[in-house]
């Protein structure tokens, strides 16, 4: 959140320092959208945290407008109010609205691309298509792992076309959706390439998180180191050469498969681990101790929680696949699927 601060108080001044005009000169080490954005809120309405916090929780309430109307499209009115409302009072989504992180606008993003393509899917409306495939480029840019997302957004696609249409009409609305998608990262990557003079398609913090999340003393648990031993990585990178951005992501993306590689067994644990905690009631700690803001507003312990809000999610999916005629279950199963796993890999483990 102070990193986001920061970055966005440095695009919005007119007066930065020498060491602001050097990080601006760089190529983007997160994802730029966020920041950006917050930034031009700062320039219009000024350094006002609780209008963004404010700003934020609209942003949610627009995101539970979406579930009602994506679960109305779905399943019908009465189980989309109850999602809905559910959503509002999912605590984790309330707690982050008062961070100045991406979590928000990634999860307004994410559901406004299932909104489209479910209209795509529903009507054969080609500009909603369209609007998918550009809905999901700007939350890549949020959140890079959601550029896996869209290759498998692409296949779902391509898997729910009708077989009867020729092949060549059955490959346009995948070309379509990822020329779309493709823009918004085109977009960073020209500016890293042209500011930054290093070829970074959008951050250059993938390969230390990867070897955060994949380290030999990472416990399954911890993501992001703080303090001290991030301080000892940093301090490493600098040891290992006068090294540009994106060949700092690959000494640690390299360290980080050596591990894999040399210690399989032990990564597959850690994996296994993580799968299992999927389904723990608690939140494993990223860089926030929620638990902590839990035991000092008791108030959000009686909203609801993953262990209420996930098994309904499983709940409906399959009540979905049942209901779905068979030529595109198996799409819609693999959209669905993908779409949990990265998501959950990447929130919680990768970046």
């Amino acid at each position: 959140a102070e990193y986001h601060d920061a970055w966005a108080q440095s695009l919005a001044s007119n007066e930065i320092s020498d060491e602001q005009k050097e990080f601006l000169r760089e190529p983007y080490f997160k994802p730029p959208l966020y920041p950006y954005l917050l930034s031009g809120w700062y320039g219009i309405f000024g350094r006002t945290l609780w209008h963004v916090k404010l700003a934020q929780a609209v942003l949610g309430a627009l995101g539970c407008v979406w579930i009602f109307l994506i679960t109305r499209k779905i399943f019908g009115v009465a189980p989309a109010w109850f999602a809905a409302v559910l959503g509002a009072a999912y605590w984790p989504w309330v707690f982050f609205d008062a961070w100045l992180l991406n979590t928000e606008l990634v999860i307004f993003l994410d559901l406004t691309t299932a909104w489209f393509l479910l209209e795509y899917w529903k009507i054969g409306s080609m500009w909603r298509l369209l609007a998918a495939g550009l809905t999901a480029g700007l939350s890549a840019v949020t959140w890079p792992t959601g550029l896996l997302v869209i290759v498998f957004l692409a296949l779902w696609i391509g898997l729910t076309s009708s077989k009867k249409l020729p092949r060549r009409r059955r490959i346009a609305p995948i070309a379509r959706f990822l020329i779309l998608a493709a823009i918004p990262v085109l977009i960073v990557a020209a500016r890293n390439q042209v500011v930054g003079r290093d070829t970074v398609l959008i951050s250059s913090n993938g390969g230390i998180n990867l070897y955060t999340g994949s380290h030999p003393q990472a416990d399954g648990v911890s993501a992001v180191p703080t303090g001290i031993e991030w301080e000892r990585l940093m301090r490493e990178t600098d040891q290992a050469g006068d090294l540009q951005p994106s060949s700092a992501s690959r000494y640690w993306r390299r360290k980080a498969w050596k591990h894999i590689k040399d210690s399989p067994t032990r990564y597959a644990a850690l994996m296994l681990k993580r799968a299992v905690l999927f389904f723990n009631k608690a939140e494993p700690r990223n860089n926030i101790a929620q638990a902590y803001f839990l035991e000092q507003f008791p108030w959000l312990r009686m909203l609801a929680g993953f262990s209420l809000v996930g098994p309904l999610w499983f709940l409906g999916v399959g009540i979905w696949l049942i209901a779905m005629g068979k030529s595109r279950r198996n799409g819609a199963a693999l959209m669905i699927g993908c779409w949990l796993c990265l998501a959950y890999v990447g929130a919680r483990w990768v970046g």
